[in-house]
């Protein structure tokens, strides 16, 4: 597929826009406030990561894409089942979230012997 220099300008923009935005909005780790427990799962760093390139990735076929296109029923399937992933997804996080003052996930605080503290700082990653 071959760009001309107007579409390379639009993606080089848009890229400088996505970094632009992306340096704003992430703060320092020494700086970033504890993190809310909404599960046993995880960090939301990976999560995160994965919803900036969904958007990113959206917005760009949603500019590219007029009304009148045909699409594949293939590709209708896949962003239908996308569209239904990510309402579930909004709406059990946006409940909890929602909720989480009333309702706290408790933290679970490692064992108190020597071998499982042991075990825990070996794990620990090397900075």
């Amino acid at each position: 597929m071959k760009i001309n220099a107007e579409q390379l300008q639009k993606i080089i923009k848009e890229e400088l826009a996505v970094q632009a935005i992306a340096g704003d909005s992430q703060m320092p780790i020494e700086q970033e406030p504890d993190g809310e427990m909404y599960g046993d799962g995880g960090s939301a760093r990976m999560v995160r990561s994965q919803l900036f390139r969904i958007s990113k990735f959206a917005q760009s076929l949603h500019d590219q894409l007029t009304d009148n296109d045909e699409l594949p029923e293939w590709v209708q399937s896949k962003v239908a089942s996308m569209t239904d992933d990510i309402n579930e997804i909004h709406g059990h996080l946006d409940h909890k979230m929602a909720n989480r003052t009333e309702d706290p996930v408790p933290v679970t605080e490692p064992a108190g012997d020597i071998s499982s503290i042991i075990d825990l700082i070996a794990n620990l990653p090397d900075e």
